[in-house]
């Protein structure tokens, strides 16, 4: 799900770590592969890192834990780690981006925010980091129970482990009412959804919240088992698509 798995953002330049905070506020650290910031369509999305946020740059010839003694020393608020997808399979997040962020002083807690920036090619990256600087939530769209779709302007959660029940939010309440004639599988409707298509309240959808269920290439809809639900998937090339209990794949778009 590279579409769907947006993080954060952060740069490294070897030598010694001055001081770019003082403009922004914060400390930003980019951590990237020499490899990478070779190619100029992402070195692009590198420079536009630096522009945004006054960040500090630190590349690294074959892994990530050549930066850390630069990047400790610098002592960043947000580190953004700008990755072509094939330097960031799960095993990279689990065994080195984990570890990474909490290994920059002595105590075992986080000591940054942060993020991965990839894409199926470097024009989806840019688009992440020359994105809009705040975001405005008026239509949330949920598929967990847990999406809290009260607490926004407006929007739908739907329920993993009860078939059939949504929640609708709208504008002119507090509160949720709650449906039960939803269908069985919410693997189209939902996508249709996402891609704008029959949203109830007319509003395209601003944000969509998953449950927890899943792996770094698919969603399981259904709790705690398949059953009559299908998933959310993504192929090797980052493509996202819906594959419903029955019937053909649905692309989200």
């Amino acid at each position: 799900m590279i579409k769907l798995f947006r993080f954060l953002i952060i740069v490294l330049i070897l030598g010694i770590p001055v001081i770019l905070g003082a403009q922004t506020g914060y400390r930003y650290a980019v951590v990237v592969s020499n490899t990478t910031i070779a190619d100029p369509g992402w070195a692009e999305v590198v420079d536009s890192l630096i522009a945004r946020h006054s960040a500090q740059v630190f590349s690294y010839a074959s892994d990530i834990w050549e930066t850390q003694t630069q990047v400790s020393a610098y002592k960043p608020d947000y580190i953004g780690f700008v990755c072509k997808y094939i330097e960031a399979p799960p095993a990279f997040v689990k065994n080195d981006f984990w570890p990474y962020i909490r290994q920059l002083d002595s105590d075992p807690y986080p000591d940054a925010v942060g993020g991965i920036i990839t894409g199926c090619d470097a024009s989806d990256a840019l688009r992440i980091v020359t994105g809009p600087s705040h975001l405005t939530i008026k239509t949330m769209l949920g598929g967990t129970s847990s999406c809290n779709v009260n607490y926004f302007p407006q929007g739908i959660g739907t329920n993993e482990a009860t078939y059939g029940r949504y929640y609708l939010k709208h504008p002119d309440s507090i509160k949720t009412v709650t449906y039960d004639d939803g269908p069985q599988d919410r693997t189209e409707w939902l996508v249709k959804m996402i891609n704008g298509d029959s949203l109830i309240f007319g509003d395209s959808v601003d944000i969509f919240v998953t449950s927890g269920h899943g792996s770094p290439n698919s969603w399981l809809m259904h709790y705690g088992s398949p059953n009559y639900e299908g998933y959310f998937r993504s192929n090797e090339f980052g493509h996202l698509y819906g594959d419903p209990y029955s019937g053909s794949d649905i692309d989200i778009i």
